[in-house]
């Protein structure tokens, strides 16, 4: 979804500040709905953490409505000197009676820091 590339010397480290806005929007079916997903942040493909959201609710049959997560991620990365890329993506693991999920505004920022 989102991928900057840093390069760093040694003794430096890297702020990461990612956020990602999710919009999911219930199907016009069932009475509950429920989501699961994952964001994750990784440096040259390699997993360095990430978050779960899960979410759900009731509602009635034949209406369907909005609901918003926000996962932030603020990682402090102590790479070996060279060109890193980093990389966030989202993963939808459960979707029970929803009809979308659009990642809408995203922003993926890092700082290096000499310790």
């Amino acid at each position: 979804m989102n991928t900057l590339t840093v390069t760093t010397l040694p003794g430096q480290l890297v702020q990461i500040n990612a956020h990602t806005e999710v919009d999911q929007v219930s199907s016009t079916s069932g009475t509950t709905f429920s989501y699961e997903l994952i964001q994750r942040l990784r440096r040259n493909g390699d997993l360095i953490t990430d978050v779960h959201v899960a979410g759900g609710g009731s509602k009635q049959v034949g209406v369907a409505f909005p609901q918003d997560e926000e996962p932030v991620i603020i990682w402090a990365d102590v790479p070996p000197p060279g060109t890193h890329v980093y990389t966030i993506t989202i993963q939808i693991i459960n979707a029970v009676n929803v009809g979308s999920v659009t990642a809408e505004s995203r922003s993926l920022h890092a700082i290096v820091i000499q310790t």
